[in-house]
């Protein structure tokens, strides 16, 4: 055979099933952040959502934590606590690595929406599949930067 995948998503030579479904006691939360002490090798916060996400975090030596979900939202967490300290709209799905720098010492940070890569795709359907979440139309590609007060 040509392929092996027949229309019921099964894998013919072996009968098990080729797409993915939520644990049985799953509480609809897919989206996770964990942050780990790694002094004590345990979990020391964890942030759980419906959405997934979309971006790498990225963690600021000024006690933050960012990252992207595919519902378009960039949030900010406190890294001490997993406490969301803020979070903005975006008009696309923030997909890239979020970066900071400094300029006359303001610090920012800045991440691209709107490029979209393989991870983020296999996300969107799987949050699809288990949830029904779909993204709204997204806006053109754009670098998204913001000062740190």
């Amino acid at each position: 055979m040509d392929t092996l995948l027949d229309g019921s998503g099964t894998l013919l030579t072996s009968g098990l099933r080729a797409d993915t479904r939520p644990a049985p006691d799953n509480d609809g939360n897919y989206g996770r952040l964990q942050a780990i002490d790694l002094k004590n090798r345990e979990l020391a916060w964890q942030h759980r959502e419906e959405i997934v996400p979309a971006s790498a975090s990225l963690a600021t030596a000024g006690g933050l934590v960012f990252l992207g979900y595919l519902d378009s939202k960039l949030k900010a967490f406190d890294q001490s606590n997993g406490e969301i300290l803020w979070e903005t709209q975006l008009d696309a799905i923030p997909a890239a690595f979020p970066i900071t720098y400094a300029v006359d010492g303001k610090q920012y940070v800045a991440v691209v929406a709107g490029q979209l890569n393989i991870h983020t795709g296999i996300w969107l359907g799987l949050q699809n599949q288990f949830s029904g979440f779909v993204p709204k139309t997204p806006g053109p590609a754009a670098l998204w930067v913001f000062a740190l007060d």
